[in-house]
Parts: C-alpha cells; sequence; structure tokens
C-alpha cells in the first residue's frame, strides 16, 4: 500500500483548512462547511443528549467561516461538543461543553484510503484531550452534509469520521498548481536558469568565432612563411576536422551540466 506520513506543524490555523497543498489530491471542499452527530442516552428520569459540530473551513472559499456559529461553542473552535440534561417539562440543562480550538497545531496522515487529522494539545478542564478527524474514502458515496459520525468519545479521546468519495485521491488532481514549482515560486518566475543558458550559448559563439579566426590567422601566416597553400590547408582542414567532432561532446556536457541542475527540485513537507 502506498502510505506515507505528513506532519504539518502551522502557526495559525483556521479550523481545518482544506486548502492546505497536502489535501489537494482530494475533494474535500466539495464537503467544506459545518456538520453535526447528534446521540441520544436515556438517563431516566433524563434523557441526555450529545450533538458533536466539526467545522471544515476552506480558505480559498470567499464565503467560508472560520467561526463556529453554534451557541454555547467558543466561536474559535474547529471542533464542539455540547451536552444536554432533557427533562419533561423542563428546559433544556447545558452539562457539558468540550471544544477544540481553531489555533491547535493538527498532524495529517494520508493514504490511499483515508486522510486522518490529530489534534492534540486541548483541555477540558484539566483533561488534557486529542481528537481523530478521518475522512474516509467512500467511492459509493456523495457529497451530502450529514455525513459525520462519532465513533467515539472516552472524556480524553475523541474519534469522528465522514465517509464520502470526497475523500478518495486523485493523482492528478492539485498537480497543475506545482507542475511549475521549481520555475514560478510564489509567483516569480525563475529568470537564473535561462539567464545562465543565454549566457552559456554567447559564451560558446564567442568561443567557436574565436577559435577560428585563430585557425584562419594560423593558415595565413604559413602561407605567407612558405610561400606554399597547400601544406597549410591541409593542416586548416585537419583542425577544422577536429574541432567539429568535438562539438557534439561538447554541447551534451554543457546541456547536461544546465539542465541537470536546473531540473533539480521538489518539495518536502513542513
Amino acid at each position: 500500500m502506498n502510505y506515507f506520513r505528513l506532519i504539518l506543524f502551522i502557526a495559525s490555523v483556521c479550523a481545518i483548512d482544506i486548502s492546505n497543498k497536502h489535501l489537494r489530491p482530494y475533494d474535500l471542499n466539495k464537503i467544506a462547511g459545518l456538520h453535526e452527530v447528534t446521540t441520544e442516552l436515556e438517563t431516566p428520569p433524563s434523557i441526555t443528549k450529545s450533538v458533536w459540530y466539526l467545522n471544515i473551513y476552506d480558505s480559498q472559499d470567499k464565503d467560508g467561516k472560520d467561526k463556529m456559529d453554534v451557541e454555547n461553542c467558543p466561536d474559535d473552535s474547529q471542533i464542539c461538543g455540547i451536552t444536554e440534561v432533557l427533562l419533561n417539562g423542563k428546559e433544556p440543562v447545558v452539562s457539558e461543553v468540550v471544544a477544540f480550538s481553531r489555533n491547535l497545531k493538527p498532524s495529517i496522515e494520508t493514504n490511499d484510503n483515508n486522510v486522518t487529522v490529530q489534534l492534540t494539545g486541548a483541555y477540558w478542564g484539566k483533561q488534557s484531550i486529542a481528537a481523530d478527524i478521518v475522512f474516509e474514502c467512500s467511492k459509493d458515496g456523495d457529497y451530502d452534509k450529514d455525513l459525520l459520525e462519532l465513533v467515539g468519545w472516552n472524556r480524553q479521546q475523541l474519534e469522528l469520521r465522514i465517509k464520502s468519495k470526497a475523500a478518495c485521491r486523485s493523482d492528478n488532481k492539485g498537480r497543475k498548481d506545482d507542475k511549475n514549482k521549481d520555475k514560478d515560486k510564489d509567483g516569480k518566475h525563475d529568470s537564473d536558469s535561462d539567464g545562465s543558458w543565454g549566457w552559456f550559448t554567447w559564451f560558446f559563439i564567442l568561443g567557436v568565432i574565436g577559435f577560428a579566426a585563430y585557425i584562419i590567422g594560423t593558415a595565413w601566416l604559413n602561407v605567407s612563411n612558405r610561400g606554399s597553400s597547400n601544406e597549410a590547408f591541409s593542416e586548416f582542414v585537419d583542425a577544422v576536422v577536429e574541432v567539429v567532432s568535438r562539438i557534439p561532446g561538447f554541447l551534451r556536457e554543457l546541456a547536461g551540466k544546465i539542465f541537470g541542475s536546473s531540473n533539480r527540485g521538489g518539495y518536502s513537507a513542513v
């Protein structure tokens, strides 16, 4: 199985931002927004109701919201759980609020079948808590919003899951943005490689012209000194043949040095 892990440490995270370059091979933007899942437990004479909210944020969407607009949840939450106690004839009583701030630094694990976002460093009172959000590939699924599932919560570790074809990896998606990464970074064209190629070209041309002038001048001096051009012409022809025979090898070596160095690139996860 093609499996790799990407650990991202981000200074400021606006919820789970799916525009991150490591998530581009997926269609998670199609399930961006607020998701929720509800569970109820009979606790006679009351009913205990828990609702978990997950905000999937796309910073490239001008209508995207990085704040969770849910009553009783902190505004800076990317995950929030509200537990209420329901009694007949009485207003619900909020008994628990669990929140994971959008400023937490996540790690991201990806493979061909799912994407897992791990959040650590949150606290519920004095208790340290963590969360795993698993985006599971489901080719038969859809992009409906009612996709969030509560896998488990033991008051220390939360696990949420979304099954959707939006979590299926597409190797061709997002590559256009990185195709010319080495030549065009942060909107600036890398002119050094083009400039170096032009400089070498002119250097080579001038060198050939200078060498040819040297051969012709030498032949002319030989003719003047010896009074005959036959031997000088023969030497000239031999010299030209030798120079021409060396040109292909020189060009291959020159091109290898230029293009070999300019094609080095790629990036590693932060």
